[in-house]
């Protein structure tokens, strides 16, 4: 609270800032190198402040799709097990999401016993409901419920909010470090859980000078290029 309390007068003040720009500056779209997102100073503004925003006499609306991460990733497993590794390539024409996603195939061949031989009819809500492999009831929980919710009951947590904060901490932890919750997770979900383990394990490469890590290893900003190319592309 006291943190918050000091930071009103400051956001109040860049808010101010930012919607002085709208109407008198041209909206000027970048593509980050790096997520391969769009931005502009629209895309930083809150929600709430984007309904009083009017372009050709229509407000600005913002569109956000449920846990969409999870349902990319699920989705590419489901593909991966339904059409392989050559077909989900051809997908994306992104080098960065090619380099990401041969990464993630050369993971799902070192799990190959242990990923289900059928995929999921996602048109089809009972498909794969009778299923033991927890990729499939992965697959089936990010498809046809609220995925944070089937986390929050499942773990025993007192609101939906913690288990989306439980599964970011998974997306975006940089590390394997042992942790409660993601332990937990891991009881759930286990194959699917060391399928983002083994991604996230951190690759080192030598220059002439150097040794560095490299990139290809970033789970969540993977997931946000795959997510940009789908959506922007």
């Amino acid at each position: 609270d006291d943190f918050l309390k000091q930071r009103i007068s400051a956001l109040i003040y860049h808010y101010k800032h930012e919607i002085s720009k709208v109407g008198t500056l041209p909206i000027d779209e970048k593509r980050s190198p790096v997520t391969l997102r769009i931005y502009s100073h629209l895309t930083n503004f809150p929600s709430r402040i984007l309904q009083f925003v009017v372009i050709n006499k229509k407000a600005v609306v913002q569109l956000d799709l449920r846990t969409s991460q999870f349902l990319v990733f699920a989705n590419l497993l489901n593909v991966y097990i339904k059409d392989g590794e050559q077909h989900l390539l051809s997908l994306f024409n992104h080098n960065r999401n090619k380099t990401y996603l041969k990464r993630l195939i050369n993971v799902l061949k070192q799990h190959r016993t242990q990923l289900p031989q059928v995929a999921v009819d996602i048109s089809d809500r009972y498909s794969g409901i009778t299923s033991s492999c927890d990729v499939t009831n992965f697959i089936n929980d990010v498809f046809f419920k609220d995925f944070y919710t089937v986390v929050q009951q499942e773990l025993g947590l007192d609101d939906r909010l913690i288990a989306k904060h439980a599964l970011f901490k998974l997306l975006f932890k940089k590390t394997n470090r042992p942790d409660e919750l993601l332990n937990k997770l891991a009881l759930l979900y286990p194959i699917v859980i060391n399928i983002i383990a083994e991604f996230k394990k951190t690759d080192k490469k030598k220059t002439a000078d150097t040794e560095y890590d490299t990139h290809e290893s970033n789970f969540s900003v993977f997931l946000q290029c795959i997510e940009a190319e789908i959506f922007v592309d």
